[in-house]
C-alpha cells in the first residue's frame, strides 16, 4: 500500500499541527483574525473568538503567538475546556515560573503580584490565551481583578 502523501505527491502530511508558522496558508479571513488578535493584545482587551471545530482557531492562535514581540508580550497559553478558577491560577502561575499556592485565594493574590512584576518591572503585557474555553465557567473571567492589565483571548467552538 502506498502512503497517501506519496500517492498525491505531497511533501508532508497536510493539516498537521506542527506545520511551521511561515508555511501556513494566509487568507483574507486569517489576516482579519490576526489583525483582531493583535488589536486585543495592543489594547489589553478581552476577545472571544468562535468558530466550528477544525476551522483553524488554534492554528491562528499559534501563528499570532509566534509573531508577538517577546520583549513586549508574555503569552500565557492554556488549553482546557473545563477550566476552573483554581486551575486557571495553577496553569498561569506555572507558565510564569511560579510554584502556585494551594488555596485559590492565595493563588489569586500570587497571580496578581506576578502580573504586577511582569507589567511594572519587566514592562511586558500579559496575553492570556484560553483555547477551547467551551465549558469554562464565567466565574473564571468575571471575578478576575487583572482584566485591565492583561489581554484576554478565548477560543470557543
Amino acid at each position: 500500500m502506498i502512503p497517501f502523501e506519496a500517492f498525491f505527491g505531497l511533501t508532508g502530511t497536510p493539516f498537521a499541527r506542527d506545520i511551521p508558522v511561515d508555511k501556513l496558508l494566509e487568507t483574507a479571513s486569517s489576516k482579519e483574525l490576526h489583525g483582531r488578535l493583535n488589536h486585543v493584545a495592543r489594547t489589553r482587551a478581552f476577545g472571544v473568538f468562535t468558530g466550528d471545530a477544525g476551522t483553524g482557531k488554534t492554528t491562528a492562535i499559534r501563528k499570532f503567538s509566534h509573531g508577538l514581540d517577546i520583549n513586549c508580550y508574555q503569552v500565557l497559553y492554556i488549553s482546557d475546556s473545563a477550566l476552573t478558577p483554581r486551575n486557571f491560577y495553577w496553569e498561569t502561575l506555572h507558565a510564569l515560573g511560579y510554584q502556585p499556592r494551594f488555596y485559590r485565594g492565595d493563588a489569586k493574590r500570587q497571580f496578581q503580584k506576578a502580573l504586577a512584576i511582569l507589567t511594572d518591572n519587566e514592562k511586558k503585557t500579559p496575553v492570556v490565551i484560553v483555547d477551547e474555553a467551551i465549558s469554562s465557567p464565567a466565574r473564571c473571567w468575571r471575578r478576575s481583578d487583572s482584566c485591565s492589565i492583561c489581554a484576554w483571548i478565548l477560543t470557543v467552538p
